[in-house]
């Protein structure tokens, strides 16, 4: 979209016109060709108008729109806006090019017939009713509880955890429609804006065949900005209905140098949100964590921007020691509960999937509380300590809560001291093996 300016007669003779118009003086009377064409055999629009011969001047300015897209340098725009506002308002006679020159200054500066006019509240306010009936009744999820169309999910996690290798498994899903990490994937098209290039996309796709790929080499080759990025992506989605996209990292693509910076960040989650909503697709970001990691979406850099231009966010981050191939997921959003999971990556078919973690729990809770008495005369605070090599306090809580420890205070001298016993599990009190 231009941004409304001036414009003069001087300003109109320098335009790059078709030939016949660019030349005109504003003082002059409209020529009009003997054949009523130019010489590269388009008819003459401004003759065509001359003659009221509207129904193929309009064929005329769609021909000179296409050849504004094909060719930015060329300014005409302006031009094909004027007279098209002048065919469908009829409110002015271009009898002389001074008038389309007034025309052409009316439309860019928003002044005269074209001054925006007030909404009416009509347009602006619905009833509940109208916003419902204007809403799918149910979720159109893409996967499940992740992403669904129309709506935004931002991915973060730090570098190197497995932020583009989990949505490569998407990915995969999405063409199979097999369900992955444990939730159902609607099958259908995908488009993956990706920093990366080369090899490092090729491996981590290997063996997809309907996925689209617009790589950041493509993009600055062909001298596209994020915004001229995002309208590739819509054309994409315009042509590829319920689709999913992919855009790996946003800081890349949108340009922004600090990611804390919150108003850059909600600058560009809100063009992305207005392109997810425009087109119905499911658009999943990619983003950075902070170096720190946090809970509650404090993880995610410029964290309070970020969490309020999505829908959903997926927090990525990495397990414990013990079990390095292993990640922890939390999901928040608008629609869905906050809930946290454990992944296992297998490097076999490079795809997470859900750890059930509840035999490897008790495994765990029988370990620590192996050396713990049933009875006598129990175990101090400190005693667990030594016994588990840090504090003690969370596990405490922890197998307090599940009911497999007690405590009580007693007598010790003159001191009272709180002591804990081990409780057997509730299996065992039931006799099952």
């Amino acid at each position: 979209m231009h941004e409304p300016r001036g414009i003069d007669a001087a300003d109109l003779a320098v335009m790059e016109l078709p030939p016949g118009v660019g030349d005109l003086n504003p003082d002059d009377d409209l020529p009009i060709d003997a054949d009523g064409f130019l010489d590269d055999g388009e008819p003459d629009l401004l003759a065509l108008l001359a003659e009221q011969d509207r129904k193929r001047a309009a064929r005329v300015v769609d021909l000179f729109a296409e050849r504004v897209r094909r060719h930015p340098a060329i300014r005409i725009p302006e031009l094909a806006i004027v007279v098209r506002a002048d065919m469908e308002l009829e409110h002015i006679p271009l009898t002389r090019p001074a008038a389309l020159v007034q025309l052409a200054a009316d439309a860019l500066s928003g002044t005269g017939a074209f001054a925006p006019q007030p909404a009416q509240l009509s347009d602006l306010i619905a009833s509940i009713a109208e916003y419902t009936a204007a809403v799918p009744k149910v979720i159109p999820w893409i996967w499940h509880g992740c992403a669904y169309g129309g709506g935004v999910t931002l991915v973060t996690a730090p570098p190197k955890c497995g932020k583009s290798t989990l949505l490569a498994g998407l990915q995969r899903s999405r063409e199979t429609g097999e369900p992955y990490c444990g939730w159902p994937v609607a099958s259908g098209p995908a488009l993956l804006v990706t920093e990366e290039g080369g090899i490092a996309v090729v491996h981590k796709t290997d063996g997809l065949r309907a996925l689209d790929v617009l790589d950041r080499r493509t993009a600055i080759e062909h001298g596209l900005n994020f915004e001229q990025v995002l309208d590739v992506i819509g054309r994409w989605c315009d042509a590829h209905a319920a689709g999913l996209v992919i855009i790996d990292t946003l800081a890349i693509w949108a340009g922004i140098e600090d990611e804390n910076d919150a108003s850059a960040m909600t600058a560009a989650l809100a063009q992305v949100a207005a392109l997810a909503q425009r087109t119905g697709a499911a658009v999943v970001v990619v983003h950075h964590a902070r170096k720190g990691g946090g809970a509650h979406g404090e993880a995610i850099r410029g964290s309070s921007a970020a969490l309020a231009t999505t829908d959903i966010s997926l927090e990525l981050a990495y397990a414990d020691e013990r079990y390095p191939n292993e990640r922890l997921l939390s999901i928040q959003g608008r629609v869905v509960l906050h809930e946290r999971f454990r992944l296992a990556f297998d490097a076999l078919t490079q795809t997470y999937s859900q750890v059930d973690t509840s035999e490897r729990a008790r495994t765990e809770i029988d370990e620590d509380l192996d050396r713990v008495p049933f009875d006598g005369e129990g175990l101090t605070r400190d005693d667990l300590r030594n016994l588990w090599g840090k504090d003690p306090r969370r596990l405490i809580e922890r197998y307090t809560r599940a009911g497999r420890l007690r405590a009580e205070t007693v007598q010790d001298g003159r001191t009272r001291v709180l002591r804990y016993w081990q409780l057997p599990a509730l299996s065992l009190l039931r006799g099952d093996e």
